[in-house]
């Protein structure tokens, strides 16, 4: 009689199509696995087809992947469609920006950034993942296309290494170039052509807000102004409330400058973009203390609690140097095949270390 991890390693690909209960019916899907729980033995996966169940999230038990009708399938054409239309994680440019009023978006580019900054430090960092995510990692090594890590972890958090968008139970250790450093999760997300954004929290970034709020009241009054001369709009908010922020409520302000982003037109959006991201590197350029708004160094404490569990690090063009599973996330069984899904994508050794280990290696104080 086979074993569970021998229907592991023969049964379960990154792809599978196979049939799932969906509102009470029998549905054929092909899904993309994108995490395991090693301890419950629940796969995670996304819908790729049909398209009107497209991104749908699953928990399929590894007992009907393994027992049910589900083959290994290859992506080909067929999902081609259906993975362009998704967005796995990122987050356009125009979105990020034109998503909130009270908080501007500062939208980092490797490149700008180092014209900001000159030569970026290369640091040595730590990224929590899962082990069908390691072959993500390989691909960006040397790329300007950039990753959220740490360096400095709280050693009284319960489960340290549950990754905020994986499962988690995979360490990696890794050099690259410091574009960010905040004292804890700054929610930086990944934005399309390789930026990050970050929202400016006056609580997190208190010398960046006052020039990022200026920067943004100019801009949204110049393209509301714009809108208004369109032929086909009605009497816009721009003439409501004289074409000033300063006449507005926040709530007031907001839905003006979601408006901005629903009403110009493709053409004018994208120089509203182009000139967005451009005013933010001069900000930073002409703002020396809003630069030591990005590299804040170590994890925030408090005399009251704790303090943030992680501080956060963006890297970019990493290189992985080390590997390790977390002990306490995977039964023992697993592990061998958690190494060799590892392995088919990075040659190295795969450790092994418990939680205190992990938590112990990234803090220790380097020269």
């Amino acid at each position: 009689m086979k074993t569970f991890k021998q229907y592991v390693d023969e049964a379960v690909g990154k792809f599978m199509t196979g049939e799932v209960g969906i509102k009470g019916k029998r549905v054929k899907v092909e899904v993309e696995v994108s995490g395991v729980d090693n301890k419950k033995r629940i796969y995670h996966a996304k819908v790729l087809a049909p398209k009107e169940h497209f991104g749908l999230e699953l928990q399929i038990p590894a007992k009907v992947m393994h027992r049910g009708k589900w083959i290994k399938t290859e992506t080909g054409k067929a999902f081609e469609a259906f993975i362009s239309e998704g967005s796995r994680g990122e987050h356009t440019t125009k979105s990020y920006i034109f998503d909130r009023y009270l908080y501007p978006a500062l939208i980092l580019s490797p490149t700008a950034l180092e014209r900001v900054f000159g030569n970026l430090n290369k640091i040595k960092a730590w990224h929590v993942t899962e082990q069908y995510e390691i072959g993500t990692l390989v691909k960006l090594q040397g790329k300007k296309s950039s990753i959220s890590a740490l360096t400095e972890i709280n050693p009284s958090k319960s489960k340290p290494f549950e990754g905020m968008e994986t499962d988690g139970g995979v360490v990696v250790e890794v050099e690259g170039l410091e574009l960010l450093a905040t004292r804890e999760d700054a929610w930086t997300e990944l934005l399309d052509g390789g930026r990050r954004g970050v929202y400016i929290d006056p609580k997190y970034f208190p010398n960046l807000y006052k020039d990022m709020k200026v920067m943004l009241n100019q801009i949204a009054e110049k393209y509301g102004k714009i809108i208004s001369k369109y032929e086909d709009e009605d009497k816009s908010w721009f003439e409501i409330y004289g074409g000033k922020f300063s006449n507005m409520s926040n709530s007031e302000s907001e839905r003006a400058f979601e408006d901005i982003g629903d009403y110009l037109s493709q053409k004018d959006k994208g120089k509203f973009v182009k000139e967005y991201i451009d005013n933010c590197e001069q900000v930073l350029k002409k703002n020396k203390k809003g630069q030591e708004d990005l590299r804040q160094y170590g994890r925030a404490k408090s005399k009251k609690k704790d303090g943030s569990d992680y501080n956060e690090i963006v890297i970019n063009q990493i290189k992985i140097k080390n590997v390790y599973l977390v002990k306490e996330m995977f039964h023992k069984d697993n592990v061998p095949f958690a190494i060799e899904d590892i392995n088919d994508w990075w040659k190295g050794k795969v450790q092994m270390k418990t939680q205190k280990q992990l938590i112990s290696l990234i803090n220790k104080k380097r020269k």
